[in-house]
């Protein structure tokens, strides 16, 4: 039987030590991951051919009749008819959604950056069956929810609360996604030369590759709009007792949070994509350092603070999300939750707002310079003539 003083050297519990251990040791193996992809990849050499084997006395008849055959005909080497083509792609091509050929914005750069978020990769078939059964599962329990929050106004709080921590979820990690390739992309691709060099703003640039990300997440999140709008039912619709579901003013706060949320991981993705010059070096930063910001820090905080009722936890209500939109359920004396929240929202946005205007200033130099040291060649005619004058 194991004693009451075998844990006397931590305070804390066994499984708070593990969380911690965990939390500390994921970034340092993701970032060690992301280092590892930076490397070349070693030449394939089990692919050349041997190169101290005695020729065959067919292949140098070969090479004979190969000499002294006609030069091939070049006259219609540039038609489009003999134009060589790229093989086809297959599974990696991509397939544009349905009411994506109807989005147009006058900013080129926007529109390409749309309309690349609005593609779906065709897949090989055990894939698409895979994402099929995944896909149905999900329309089960998302029918399920339907039917509670129609039927059961008891549920609708809880229908809320999870519908809404699993957007928190994934939003983190899809804003955070879609914000790092934004730089990284264009020069890994050789895009982004071109783009400094033309006629568009650096504000257009950067509002482009900002607002790109959060209208694609605006309209993935539309098939959740019904269950959240049925949670916000007052005294239910059928005949069951009459009981409140969520209140709007706190149904606003949450939204809110979710929108500075989103706000806050592309500007963070971008900030980041500025400094790489590979899209998964990009990635990698920006993700281990907000899951070390959201889990270390947090889980650090909980070691100090287990009962959730110190400072240690307010102060993580003021700025967390999940913690902002967990403070719904808590109470005590002196408690604010829905004034946690605010502060929460103002903090996420205030903070984006701070990462674009460095990543605005950063833009502004670079373009600067770059324009400045383009070939005189470039510059039109009677701009250069004005200059001589």
């Amino acid at each position: 039987m194991r004693r009451p003083g075998s844990f006397a050297c931590c305070s804390r519990p066994p499984w708070v030590v593990c969380v911690l251990f965990q939390a500390a040791l994921c970034p340092l193996l993701f970032w060690r991951a992301v280092c590892a992809v930076r490397k070349p990849l070693p030449e394939p050499v089990w692919l050349e051919a041997p190169q101290h084997k005695a020729p065959r006395r067919k292949a140098a008849w070969r090479t004979r009749r190969n000499d002294a055959a006609p030069p091939p005909d070049t006259r219609h080497a540039n038609s489009p008819a003999t134009e060589t083509r790229s093989p086809a792609i297959g599974p990696t091509a991509r397939r544009d959604l349905p009411f994506a050929a109807r989005i147009h914005f006058s900013n080129p750069v926007l529109q390409r950056e749309v309309r690349s978020r609005l593609r779906l990769r065709k897949m090989a078939l055990w894939n698409g069956l895979v994402l099929l059964a995944l896909g149905l599962f999900l329309l089960y329990w998302y029918a399920r929810m339907m039917w509670s929050a129609v039927f059961n106004p008891a549920a609708r709080d809880d229908i809320w609360t999870l519908t809404t921590m699993l957007v928190m979820v994934v939003l983190l990690v899809a804003a955070t996604l879609q914000g790092a390739g934004g730089f990284a992309r264009e020069r890994e691709g050789g895009t982004w030369e071109g783009i400094r060099l033309s006629l568009l703003s650096r504000r257009a640039v950067l509002g482009s590759k900002l607002l790109a990300p959060l209208l694609a997440l605006l309209l993935y999140s539309v098939p959740l709009w019904p269950v959240l709008a049925l949670c916000l039912l007052q005294n239910g619709i059928t005949g069951v007792p009459p009981m409140r579901g969520v209140p709007p003013f706190e149904a606003l706060i949450t939204i809110g949070v979710l929108g500075a949320t989103a706000w806050f991981c592309v500007a963070w993705g971008l900030w980041v994509s500025w400094h790489c010059e590979r899209i998964a070096v990009a990635v990698g930063g920006s993700i281990t350092t907000l899951f070390a910001l959201l889990v270390f820090v947090p889980t650090v905080a909980l070691m100090i603070d287990s009962s959730m009722s110190g400072a240690p936890s307010r102060f993580l209500m003021l700025w967390h999300p999940f913690f902002a939109l967990a403070s719904f359920g808590s109470s005590g004396p002196g408690y604010d939750p829905l004034g946690s929240a605010r502060w929460c929202t103002v903090f996420l946005f205030a903070t984006g707002c701070g990462l674009l205007l460095m990543l605005d200033s950063a833009m502004r130099h670079e373009m600067r310079s770059a324009r400045r040291a383009a070939p005189a060649r470039d510059v039109p005619a009677h701009t250069q003539r004005q200059s001589v004058s």
